[in-house]
């Protein structure tokens, strides 16, 4: 927006404002609220008069007036410096370096709106009057003075409060915030309906807990999987609504209650439920848990990978047919000396202190994840015998009989 229209920037006319400035405003008074609705702005003549019965005022026009004790509701006193301004504004001078040091003099004062008054006269008479500009929150664009709301609405924002958003972004912002509020909504009723189970109407709300489908609820579900005062009969019905639960949240819940569970009748809901739900992302999740430091993890991976029967996981199997672990062990003694164990595990004993062991494991789950993928075929936990049949099985027929020619 070009600087000789800055004043209508804040919706005020140029010749608005420089009559603001030809024409000073007369020193203010108080503020007589009236009960009918209406408020007049005077002096108040018999301020200290002891009892009232009446105001006594003075317009702005010099005229006086009197009104009746009951007729006004509230009289807002005008504040010290509020009255200082009032009598510094008409020896102001009207031009754009006496609006500027009367509108510095209201910012030192804590006057917002009169300093902004004069900030806005300053720019009607002097256009370009950076100062100004800047004290009103304007930029410039292209050489032009514009106001930054309209600089963000020229860039396609739109204002969310006190925050501008693009259109995407708001709905992002809009649909995380409706789905908070319907988090906050299950929170109550699955509360409700948990109270009602095992009294009147227990049967009833149980059905509805378990007919439940809204992704909003999963996590609240999920952390009712958490409480440890919840029932393990509650929490399988917990898991069984999750599996019916199309969400990313609900997936990951069933992951990790497989993964770490002791109960055998969790997994096992988790694995059929995973395994209708089976996907590239969650194929990947469990061929990287059979890189896992714990042998339990690994063998629960397995056995995921043996239900997806996924041909493409086969040598990451293979290599997690047999894993070496270490295991820590204290013990007296002192100096480094080697250590082994009576499981096939070996070390480094350091001294009195610590012993470090290494042991290889082989897992039953990953040799029968890949009997399950490919029948017919079993070389135990021969990891090179697997390899071997691996490299053969994916070479091609016509370059097999090629290499037997040769």
């Amino acid at each position: 927006m070009v600087c000789n229209r800055a004043a209508q920037i804040h919706g005020v006319s140029t010749l608005f404002c420089l009559s603001l400035l030809l024409f000073p405003a007369v020193a203010r008074g108080d503020v007589f609220v009236l009960r009918s609705g209406g408020q007049i702005e005077a002096e108040w003549l018999n301020r200290t008069e002891t009892p009232r019965t009446v105001y006594r005022l003075r317009t702005a026009s010099g005229g006086e007036m009197t009104l009746a004790r009951e007729a006004v509701k509230d009289v807002l006193k005008q504040s010290e410096v509020e009255k200082r301004y009032q009598e510094l504004l008409p020896r102001m001078p009207n031009t754009a370096d006496g609006n500027w040091k009367m509108a510095e003099w209201c910012r030192e004062r804590g006057l917002t709106s009169l300093r902004e008054q004069h900030l806005q006269a300053v720019i009607a008479l002097e256009s370009d009057h950076e100062a100004a500009h800047f004290g009103l929150g304007h930029i410039r664009i292209k050489g032009e003075w514009t106001t930054r709301d309209e600089a963000m609405r020229s860039q396609g924002y739109v204002r969310d409060g006190g925050v501008w958003r693009l259109p995407q972004e708001l709905e992002l912002v809009k649909a995380q915030s409706g789905a908070k509020q319907a988090e906050i909504d299950w929170r109550a009723k699955l509360r409700q309906l948990r109270a009602k189970l095992g009294k009147k109407g227990g049967d009833r709300a149980l059905d509805e807990i378990r007919a439940i489908r809204d992704p909003a609820a999963a996590p609240i579900l999920v952390g009712l999987l958490d409480d440890k005062n919840e029932s393990a009969v509650m929490k399988l019905e917990y898991l069984n609504v999750l599996g019916h639960i199309d969400s990313g949240v609900a997936t990951a819940a069933l992951v990790q209650n497989f993964l770490h569970s002791e109960d055998d009748r969790v997994r096992d809901v988790c694995l059929d439920f995973l395994e209708e739900r089976k996907s590239q992302q969650l194929t990947d999740l469990f061929v990287r848990k059979l890189r896992d430091d714990s042998p339990r993890i690994i063998r629960r991976a397995a056995e995921a990978l043996g239900r997806f029967q996924d041909p493409e996981t086969t040598l990451p199997l293979i290599e997690s047919l047999v894993t070496r672990h270490k295991k820590t062990i204290t013990s007296g003694g002192g100096g480094l000396s080697p250590a082994f164990g009576s499981d096939g595990s070996s070390g480094l004993s350091a001294g009195g202190g610590t012993k470090v062991l290494q042991y290889d494991v082989q897992h039953d789950e990953v040799l029968a994840a890949l009997a399950t993928i490919h029948a017919n075929v079993n070389f135990g936990f021969d990891k090179l015998a697997w390899k071997a049949w691996y490299v053969q099985s994916k070479t091609p027929r016509d370059v097999a009989l090629r290499r037997d020619k040769d």
